[in-house]
This record gives structure tokens, C-alpha cells and sequence, in this order.
């Protein structure tokens, strides 16, 4: 991480601590803000398994932000088709800034489906297995295309929810 730093301030070294962004729904963030984050309700169809996906830029963690009005994709997708004349017509959009422990985490290069994804009988729930050892990593890097990576923009996936902590939630309008 020296060489290639996280772009938002490190909290504590020893636990790689930092602050990262999570968008979603309305919803959903109204129960994060009573209960916290719970990784065993995480979509299994995300491309690293059912975690908590992180981001240290706010625009990627918007990309998981349904449209307030009709709950499809985000409208800065094209996954939503609803058609805003007023800007006062905007939907509120709710993204936390979280502390979020990384620990040793695995930093992903190369993305092969079976081993982060899973399968529909044996989806992935939990980091991948240490070279030679039964202990898994703490978390997931899935590294940019201009680092060697897969993704186009970094993001951490945690899957223990005492790892993440949403310390403030934000509303925002998507201004076209």
C-alpha cells in the first residue's frame, strides 16, 4: 500500500484503518443506522460474494444507490428512466463515511468467478483461504486496471461486520 496508497486517511496502521464510502437504499440505511452493517444479509450475487462493499471514492459507492423515486438503478447508470424537470425534484440519496478495518486482506489482480463469486449451490460468504493454511484473509482489494488489476475503480469487500463501523450517513441529490 505504500507504493500504491488508499486515497483516504489511514486511522490506525497497525489495523489498516480507514475511512470508506457505502451507497444504498433508503431503506437499508435506515435499519444500518440501528442495527449496523450485517454481512449475512449481503446479495450473493455481488462479484466478490456476499460482503460489504466499500469505496474509498463516493461516485463508485453511488453506482449501489437505487433512484429515490422509482427504486431501480441508479438514473447515473442508465438503469433508471424516470425524468426530472425540476432540480427540487431530485431524490435524496443516502451514503455512509465509514471506519472499516482492512487487516490483512487479500488484493485481488486477477478475478476468477469460482473463487470470489461462487456458485449458485456454494456462493462465497467470507474471504479467500492463505496460501497453505486454514485461516482466511480479513477483507478484499480488488485492484484498479491501472495497478494490474480487475476493477475499474478499488473496492473493499468486508465480511465481518465487526469490522465496519457506519460513522456518519450522507444525503446527497444526483444532479445530471
Amino acid at each position: 500500500l505504500r507504493q500504491i496508497p488508499i486515497l483516504t486517511p489511514n486511522l490506525d496502521e497497525n489495523l489498516r484503518e480507514y475511512y470508506f464510502f457505502h451507497g444504498t437504499s433508503n431503506k437499508v440505511s435506515d435499519i444500518v443506522k440501528i442495527c449496523g452493517f450485517d454481512e449475512r444479509v449481503g446479495s450473493i450475487t455481488g462479484m466478490f460474494g456476499a460482503g460489504i462493499y466499500l469505496a474509498e471514492h463516493s461516485s463508485k459507492s453511488n453506482q449501489y444507490v437505487p433512484c429515490g423515486k422509482c427504486s431501480g438503478g441508479s438514473f447515473g447508470t442508465g438503469k433508471c428512466s424516470c425524468v426530472f424537470t425540476d432540480p427540487s425534484q431530485y431524490p435524496i440519496c443516502p451514503m455512509f463515511l465509514c471506519r472499516a478495518t482492512l487487516g490483512d486482506f487479500f488484493r485481488v489482480l486477477k478475478y476468477d468467478e469460482p473463487t470470489f463469486k461462487g456458485t449458485k449451490d456454494h456462493p462465497v460468504r467470507r474471504p479467500p483461504l492463505k496460501s497453505d493454511t486454514k485461516y482466511v484473509y480479513d477483507s478484499i482489494l480488488a485492484e484498479t486496471e491501472n495497478y494490474g488489476g480487475c476493477v475499474k475503480f478499488r473496492e473493499f469487500v468486508i465480511y465481518d461486520r465487526n469490522q465496519i463501523y457506519p460513522e456518519y450517513l450522507i444525503f446527497y441529490q444526483r444532479i445530471p
